[in-house]
């Protein structure tokens, strides 16, 4: 605890501080009293000093809290401010009432009578009428407003030819003329003869009006033709138009079928029938051409087969004339990296991809990324239960390889003559002797030279089988040389050539495309169908 004197000090300086208050607060009024003010405080008894605190805080050390409630006065009222700036004009009030009406003004002298004049004639009366404020005038100048001549309808002067009405009447006797629009309403029955048409429209070429449209919104046909003979026929005279044009947002353009009800009949049934036909007669043209304009990717032509159960072919390509020496199908491409031709059987159901009966014939690189089957033919000894399958040798090195037998003179020596392109063909020749019959040694005394080369063998007369192996050297093996190991493309990294061999699925192939999608055909019907 503080001694007596410490304790004097602090409750001097609180006395302070509450005279402080006082004149902060201004000197004492008649106004109400300022609230009591609770004020706390930690008082150090050595240091002599009074630090101001909080309710809740704790006093650090040998300090003691303290508090004390100050109490004051209000202070004097202060000056008024300045007058604040005018406030913006305020609305128009309302228009007031109507004022009394005037007193009637009196009534003027009446004129003298003048004398009688002559009879009017009707040349006279017609033009007092159409004169302007004369004697009589039936047309009054104030009524007019002073309009020019042009705003008063003159004479109709147009006429419209047969078939067409006024549209509208212009100022000046103009007329506007509209073609009538004859409305045809079923059912309407167009007789005709041998020679003449039944229905003949006829369309002026410059004027891009169509000559014969059918708005329907129903689901029955638009048009629906059934005949004999041809049902729609088109005729264009015109490069850049089509004789007949099918446009659709949603569902497909054109559909032909074949329905098979007469020609199922027949012998031959439908052979030779197409549900749709192209014939091109023009030289260099396309019998049937299909393209794709979608920057994502499409297909121009698409043929299915499997629709509604069918087992036929989904393509055909047929070369019916023995004479033509021309290509019956051929596949091109100009993009840099793109296939020609991608063939793709179903590999997990067994499938093949592709099968060719007869001579094949490749200009060019061959590439087989699976098991490579050199022949595959009826096994000679069972041929009807029975196949043989062999595969060619594989090496990172394009090579030619030569092989036979010979025997060796009384002196030991034999000369193999190799066939006359052997050297132009390959180079760096490999060897391989097998003597036949008796153990010895052979050798190859002499390499490759001017197409010969020479064994010799440990005894005479020895029977020796032969193979030499050369390196390709010509133009196109230089061309195309291998690189064994090569680095795949952007595309096909992180693709395989046979996924599931290492746990992948069949999506990381690198030869994988999109199946493409099928066409609702089968949800498509004809007129004769609904």
């Amino acid at each position: 605890m503080p001694d007596l004197a410490s304790f004097l000090r602090c409750r001097a300086l609180v006395a302070l501080v509450a005279a402080v208050g006082t004149a902060v607060a201004g000197a004492p009024a008649a106004e109400a009293a300022v609230p009591p003010t609770q004020l706390y405080a930690c008082v150090a008894a050595k240091s002599k000093t009074l630090n101001l605190t909080t309710k809740n805080a704790k006093c650090a050390g040998r300090q003691k809290k303290i508090t004390w409630v100050v109490e004051g006065t209000a202070g004097a009222k202060g000056e008024d401010g300045k007058a604040g700036a005018n406030g913006d004009a305020g609305a128009p009030g309302a228009a007031g009432a109507p004022g009394a009406k005037g007193e009637t003004g009196t009534k003027g002298e009446t004129g003298a009578i003048g004398p009688a004049g002559s009879p009017d004639s009707a040349q006279d009366v017609l033009a007092k009428l159409l004169t302007v404020d004369g004697a009589g005038s039936a047309l009054d100048a104030d009524l007019l407003g002073g309009l020019p001549a042009s705003g008063y309808q003159q004479r109709v002067s147009g006429t419209c030819v047969a078939g067409s009405y006024v549209r509208s009447v212009a100022a000046d006797g103009t007329v506007t003329c509209e073609t009538v629009k004859a409305g045809l309403k079923a059912p309407i029955t167009l007789a005709t003869n041998d020679t003449d048409d039944a229905l003949t429209l006829n369309v002026p070429g410059t004027s891009g009006a169509r000559g014969l449209v059918v708005d329907n919104d129903g689901p029955s046909a638009g048009v629906f033709a059934m005949t004999a003979g041809n049902a729609i026929w088109g005729i264009t005279e015109s490069m850049s138009n089509a004789a007949v044009v099918g446009d659709s947002s949603r569902g497909e353009v054109i559909v032909g079928r074949q329905n098979g009800a007469v020609c199922e009949q027949n012998v031959g049934k439908c052979n030779g029938l197409g549900a749709i036909v192209g014939r091109m007669d023009g030289e260099g043209g396309y019998g049937v051409r299909g393209f794709v304009t979608d920057p994502n990717g499409g297909i121009g032509v698409l043929g299915q087969t499997g629709i509604s159960g069918g087992k036929g072919n989904a393509g055909r390509f047929e070369n019916t004339n023995a004479s033509n020496p021309n290509n019956t199908l051929e596949a091109v491409t100009n993009g840099v990296n793109g296939t020609a031709l991608f063939v793709q059987g179903n590999a997990g159901a067994g499938a093949t991809a592709a099968v060719f009966n007869g001579r094949v014939q490749i200009n060019g690189d061959l590439t087989v990324t699976g098991t490579k089957s050199g022949f595959k033919i009826d096994d000679p000894r069972a041929p009807a239960q029975r196949t043989l399958t062999h595969t060619p040798v594989e090496t990172d090195t394009m090579t030619v390889t030569y092989s036979g037998n010979v025997r060796t003179d009384a002196k030991g020596r034999a000369t193999v003559k190799l066939p006359e392109y052997a050297e132009t063909l390959a180079a760096d020749w490999r060897y391989q002797l097998t003597p036949i019959g008796t153990f010895g040694q052979a050798i190859v005394e002499r390499e490759v030279r001017k197409g010969r080369f020479v064994i010799r063998t440990e005894h005479p007369r020895t029977k020796v089988s032969w193979n030499v192996i050369g390196v390709r050297r010509d133009p196109q093996a230089k061309q195309h040389a291998i690189d064994p190991v090569t680095t795949k493309s952007a595309d096909d990294r992180g693709k395989y050539l046979d996924p599931q061999l290492y746990g992948q699925p069949a999506s990381r192939a690198v030869t994988e495309q999109a199946a493409p999608t099928t066409p609702a055909v089968d949800n498509v019907k004809l007129p004769s169908e609904r």
